[in-house]
């Protein structure tokens, strides 16, 4: 099996970082009229996720 690319390696690392992002962000919706602070640090971690995987090796292209 061919070794995969840095191009390749950081598409997958962004796209899993995407769906943990999501993840958190559902669960700051479950926080929602409950618990503000709860909502407010899962809603910024996913917007970090999201932040670290838009700052991953691209190869000059744009995710």
């Amino acid at each position: 099996m061919p070794e995969r690319t840095p191009k390749q390696i950081a598409a997958g690392h962004r796209r899993r970082l995407k769906t943990m992002a999501r993840k958190l962000n559902e669960m700051a919706v479950e926080w929602n009229e409950v618990d503000q602070m709860n909502m407010e640090v899962l809603e910024v971690a996913g917007d970090m996720l999201e932040a670290t995987g838009r700052k991953l090796y691209d190869d000059g292209e744009e995710a």
